[in-house]
């Protein structure tokens, strides 16, 4: 079975890096974001605006938030096809699990685009902030813990494709959950520059420690947060894989009572 998956993996690693369009764009589309958000970080530092850092600090937070938003593949799409295709009920004949495939597939899309985007945001952050984050060491830490915030961020996008098999068509899910990311996570703000009743909604919910808990290392919060961050993925990680099982036998179950 490893070798199947491994086999999965590197097709997918192989079709993701070559494809020099779409990184090339996305590549383009980080830049200017970067761009942009360090002029208003600019901006707001004179005008004494409150940030919890830096200016230049403030831009390496988004280099660390956006590398792993721009690096998760969105699997609800292929979840969605498959599902429509029949591949996904013609899956449960084959020796290896539906969900490991897919796992697998986005785990390769991943692995070939991290490596590029956070090449893009640090060398476009030293550019335009001059020099490096004054907390160097908890965010090149960022960058290790990236791939299990990362795998806890497509485990959840997987269960979002799994909502196809009752609502025919996952795309309103998908909204939401990104919607959700980009507020509950802190992609452009930190989320400590929320108010307090709203930082107590995004500390319940998976969101924060995929995004901001990742990030916030180069903010200055202390190394315990960092630790309680990586317990927090930890319990979320089983979560998603609870969830994603849970309703991928829902399915299974609706295959054989013939109601798919």
């Amino acid at each position: 079975m490893f070798r199947t998956l491994r086999e999965f993996f590197w097709i997918s690693f192989r079709a993701e890096f070559f494809n020099i369009p779409q990184m090339l764009s996305q590549s383009v589309f980080f830049v200017l974001i970067l761009m942009v958000f360090n002029f208003l970080w600019i901006e707001g530092g004179k005008s004494q605006m409150l940030m919890p850092a830096s200016p230049a600090n403030m831009l390496w937070y988004l280099v660390l938030t956006e590398t792993v938003a721009l690096s998760v593949t969105v699997v609800y799409r292929e979840i969605e096809s498959d599902f429509h295709k029949g591949r996904m009920a013609s899956a449960l004949l084959r020796p290896t699990h539906y969900l490991w495939i897919i796992f697998w597939h986005g785990a390769g899309t991943f692995c070939a685009r991290i490596p590029v985007f956070a090449a893009v945001g640090i060398i476009t952050a030293a550019i335009l902030t001059g020099g490096w984050p004054t907390h160097v060491g908890p965010a090149l830490s960022a960058f290790l813990v990236a791939p299990f915030a990362c795998a806890v961020l497509m485990i959840f996008i997987v269960s979002v494709g799994l909502s196809t098999v009752w609502l025919r068509d996952c795309a309103p899910v998908w909204w939401v959950f990104q919607k959700c990311l980009f507020v509950f996570g802190g992609l452009m703000l930190p989320v400590s520059m929320y108010p307090e009743w709203f930082q107590a909604i995004a500390a319940v919910l998976p969101f924060k420690p995929v995004l901001d808990g990742v990030a916030q290392g180069v903010l200055g919060v202390p190394a315990r947060s960092f630790c309680w961050n990586l317990a927090l993925l930890t319990v979320w990680l089983l979560v998603g894989i609870a969830l994603a099982r849970w309703m991928h036998a829902l399915f299974v179950k609706k295959v054989l009572r013939g109601e798919v």
